[in-house]
């Protein structure tokens, strides 16, 4: 159920802020795709970066732990 309404509210406001990226002249440089959980939830963390990536987000993306995650 908390995954559903995570993914909703990424639908929704992350195509608003994919502009607000570096690559599209924006000052975003990173983005971070969870503040609580980090390393520790590997497959929740990397269905989160993929949803990123679909949704238009092209900078680095890292957890709340620092890993940097490459595709």
């Amino acid at each position: 159920m908390y995954l559903a309404y995570l993914e909703r509210w990424l639908d929704e406001i992350t195509p608003m802020l994919a502009g607000a990226q570096i690559t599209e002249c924006g000052h975003t440089i990173l983005w971070q795709v969870e503040n609580e959980f980090g390393y520790g939830n590997k497959p929740y963390i990397m269905r989160l970066l993929d949803r990123a990536r679909r949704l238009g987000i092209d900078v680095p993306i890292v957890p709340n732990s620092g890993h940097y995650y490459a595709e």
